[in-house]
């Protein structure tokens, strides 16, 4: 949501080409403007006015033009659902800290490099490679397998946490609910490790 402010008490909803501005919580505050003034002998002078203004929280719902609090709620969803898979994608969530860099591993590589590095162990080999980006290490067989196992835990975890608020937010029934939710909220602390 972004803050939108008025010299006047505005309508809840606005309508415009399919487009629906929703305004909530609107709030009646003083603004503290400076306006310039100068004096007889060209020196800047300042003079302080307040002013009334209204501020809202507010949003653009994609609705068709539609109104109604259903489909206020349905296009808030939908917004919000995005903002949670973006969120699920990103590197607030995906990513580990490895011997102090930043790193990720998506699911098809953990799983290959899981099986891989089981398969070296059973052959009996003692280390396997692990490519982080362009930076190569030789891990020990054991502790690339708890490395990402461990990384393995932490993905499952996030996975939970954002499968928990999309259905948190499928299940709201207001618009102010939808919007006020936290859905970055409750995801486990960034792992951190060395090898």
């Amino acid at each position: 949501m972004e803050k939108y402010y008025f010299n006047e008490a505005q309508p809840r909803v606005t309508v415009g080409d399919g487009v629906v501005l929703l305004l909530i919580y609107g709030q009646e505050k003083t603004q503290i403007e400076r306006s310039e003034t100068f004096s007889s002998d060209l020196k800047d002078m300042w003079a302080v006015v307040e002013r009334k203004v209204w501020v809202y929280d507010g949003v653009r719902l994609e609705t068709g033009g539609m109104t109604s609090e259903a489909a206020l709620t349905a296009a808030a969803q939908k917004m919000v659902l995005a903002e949670i898979d973006k969120h699920d994608t990103s590197s607030a969530v995906n990513g580990f800290i490895l011997n102090g860099q930043r790193v990720w591993l998506d699911k098809a590589t953990r799983v290959g490099l899981m099986n891989s590095t089981t398969i070296a162990k059973a052959m009996g080999q003692p280390t396997t490679t692990l490519w982080l980006g362009d930076a190569k290490l030789v891990v020990e067989c054991d502790k690339a397998i708890q490395l990402l196992s461990a990384l393995e835990m932490y993905a499952l975890e996030c996975f939970n946490v954002t499968a928990a608020h999309k259905k948190a937010v499928a299940e709201m029934s207001t618009v102010e609910s939808v919007l006020g939710y936290d859905y970055t909220a409750g995801y486990p602390k960034m792992l951190e490790m060395r090898i």
